[in-house]
């Protein structure tokens, strides 16, 4: 099943040689979803397939 890590520009966990699909939200940190919720929100609809 794929993967999308959708991670802040300044979040100290992730790694960058992660082998995964990951979305970086400039100007935020470890928590994107509650700094900028519609930039998250835009990012889950856009990669969700309809099925």
């Amino acid at each position: 099943m794929p993967v999308r890590l959708v991670t802040g520009e300044f979040d100290p966990l992730i790694d960058a040689t992660l082998d995964a699909r990951v979305t970086v939200i400039p100007g935020t940190g470890h928590h994107p979803q509650l700094t900028h919720p519609a930039h998250v929100a835009a990012v889950a609809k856009a990669n969700v397939p309809i099925c």
